[in-house]
């Protein structure tokens, strides 16, 4: 009987071992299994990393270049006097163009560049700088120093205008149809640098093109050779 209980203890002690051994080994198991999870297989972590990294970035690259060079141009459209008798380009009711004159010198000075917005003929009161269509169909930007209702029975809003360096005011009424807006924004700056790059066009363009041209094979330089070196 003795030696039955014997065996049986070391049955016991056996079992416990086995089943301490299942499980370390069922842990193992499932750690593996997690790790494999987590690291995807060769063939999946080949179509992770991507191949064409160097030319999608050069093409990123490349697009910022053309939209600069795109600005450029638009800019100088934009500004552009062209047709020197015609009225200015608007866009969204907004018009840009320098002031020839020194009619307004000591509120916008020759040379500058204005902004001028299209706003509601209700709102400009006297004091407001306007620039209007002129007969010979140029513009002109000067101050509002009186409005008329219903201008000589024409049905429209007259103002009269007047430089603020003129001693007498403007010999003709703008009517509301030749408002080409009210000045919201004037930069003598602005408006120099817009005449050095309509006189000197083609020196600006090849310089900007160059400019633009540097910083992008510095940038790729730097992205694909030097900073793997530091």
């Amino acid at each position: 009987m003795r030696q039955v209980d014997m065996y049986i203890d070391m049955l016991r002690a056996e079992n416990e071992c086995l089943v301490s051994e299942n499980i370390e080994l069922r842990e193992l198991t499932q750690a593996n299994t997690g790790l494999e999870q987590l690291q995807p297989a060769p063939e999946r972590l080949e179509m992770m990393q991507p191949k064409k990294t160097f030319r999608v970035k050069s093409a990123i690259l490349g697009a910022l270049f053309y939209i600069g060079l795109a600005a450029l141009v638009f800019a100088v459209y934009l500004f552009g006097t062209g047709n020197p008798t015609g009225p200015p380009r608007d866009m969204a009711g907004f018009s840009a163009m320098t002031v020839l004159t020194r009619s307004m010198q000591d509120v916008i000075p020759q040379h500058s560049l204005i902004v001028t917005r299209r706003v509601d003929l209700a709102t400009i009161a006297v004091g407001d700088d306007i620039t209007f269509l002129m007969p010979n169909n140029t513009t002109m930007t000067h101050r509002v120093i009186e409005i008329h209702q219903n201008y000589a029975n024409t049905g429209m809003l007259g103002f009269q205008t007047q430089g603020t360096m003129n001693d007498r005011p403007d010999a003709e009424v703008v009517l509301e149809a030749n408002l080409v807006g009210r000045v919201i924004f004037h930069n003598l700056a602005l408006g120099r640098g817009l005449l050095f790059v309509r006189e000197n066009i083609l020196f600006v363009g090849i310089m900007t093109t160059l400019t633009i041209a540097f910083v992008t094979a510095f940038v790729m330089l730097w992205k694909f050779v030097l900073k793997k070196k530091f």
